[in-house]
């Protein structure tokens, strides 16, 4: 809790001086050159390295992917290339944090978008940044050369990114869970995200911090905000579990991660920290395989949907595959003897009966570890 009172108040310190000196910075850049001048001056301040200014004007509003409509600026490129351009990272992330576009932000002359460039210049920094963000790898410049021709010809830090991308997508590349912690700005009334390992503070949500669970159908689906990532499976930023044991303190489990937090995740809404704190410590356990987890059988199983028509298909999340013909593991039902009311067990399907239940059937949850 000290800790947290310590960050808070450095953060909010900071925070309400850069507020502050940042409208003064924009109504400097308005009156000096009015609104056409506003992003020749960021993309002069990016080029320039000058973070500090650059972080005043986006925390007051100055939009980073306005065109650059003034004599000077005109077909320039944006803030985010140069800054790609000048291999620097922090001021990548920074205008990734305030959402300045990786597609449209391209060099006129070249029609390069910054990942294309940032795999030119080599900078496995930017590189992770860029593709963590969600940018597209095919964009061809005007030669027709795009971001992953280009990163064969990289160096294998590179190499390995873009396959991380291709195999993961975005979230291969996100933050850990855990990363990040939610603090509140009493001054401003508002959160901010606090990284402990690399000491940087923000308003805006990281990517890892901005999944949210929606519902197609009853079915659960996990999209992200940022990169606009979809998953049927629940991804590793969501996998939390409030656990709570005898004689001590309740805690947080990433039970994809193994990591362990005191405070309610970053990564969570307060609706579905809610749902999970509702249930502490409760976990799946199958009677027949003795097998325990954390995670719901429902999640890797076949799931009985129904379509727009009212027809019924099975759906199984793990894998995203969808049928309308029953699987085999989804056509066990418990059934009764009518002659002694003995317990037995039948697959529709393969029309099998047996006494001994199946594995698919010997679910249940448990509240108490």
């Amino acid at each position: 809790k000290n800790v947290g009172t310590r960050v808070a108040s450095m953060h909010s310190h900071r925070m309400s001086w850069l507020s502050s000196l940042g409208f003064v910075v924009l109504a400097l850049l308005l009156t000096s050159g009015a609104s056409a001048d506003e992003t020749k001056s960021l993309r002069a301040l990016a080029k320039a390295g000058d973070i500090a200014t650059v972080e005043q004007v986006l925390a007051a509003g100055l939009d980073p992917n306005a065109d650059d409509t003034s004599k000077e600026g005109a077909g320039l490129a944006p803030a985010l290339w140069e800054a790609a351009k000048n291999s620097d990272a922090a001021m990548v992330s920074l205008l990734l944090q305030f959402r300045a576009n990786t597609t449209t932000a391209v060099d006129t002359p070249t029609r390069s978008v910054p990942l294309l460039v940032a795999v030119e210049k080599g900078s496995d920094a930017v590189v992770r940044l860029l593709l963590s963000y969600g940018a597209e790898m095919d964009i061809p410049n005007k030669a027709g050369l795009t971001p992953r021709r280009a990163a064969l010809g990289a160096g294998e830090a590179i190499r390995t990114l873009f396959e991380m991308r291709d195999r993961h997508g975005p979230i291969g590349l996100e933050d850990p869970p855990g990363t990040w912690h939610l603090f509140d700005d009493k001054d401003r009334g508002m959160p901010f995200y606090f990284n402990p390992i690399t000491q940087e503070a923000r308003w805006m949500k990281p990517p890892s911090c901005s999944w949210r669970q929606l519902r197609i159908e009853g079915q659960p689906i996990y999209m992200n905000e940022i990169t606009h990532q979809t998953s049927w499976v629940r991804p590793p930023a969501l996998c939390w579990k409030k656990v709570s044991l005898p004689g001590a303190e309740a805690f947080w489990l990433n039970f994809k991660t193994n990591v362990t937090n005191a405070r309610v995740p970053a990564e969570l809404t307060e609706d579905l920290a809610d749902q999970i704190a509702a249930q502490p410590s409760s976990y799946w356990f199958n009677e027949v395989t003795g097998v325990s987890q954390w995670e719901d059988p429902k999640e890797s199983s076949w799931n009985t949907l129904t379509d727009k028509d009212g027809r019924p298909y099975w759906f199984k999340p793990s894998t995203g595959d969808s049928t309308y013909k029953q699987p085999a593991e989804a056509g066990w039902k418990q059934m009764e003897s009518k002659e002694d009311a003995r317990v037995f067990y039948y697959n529709e399907v393969t029309e099998e009966t047996t006494w001994v239940k199946p594995p698919e059937l010997g679910w249940a949850m448990h509240d108490e570890l």
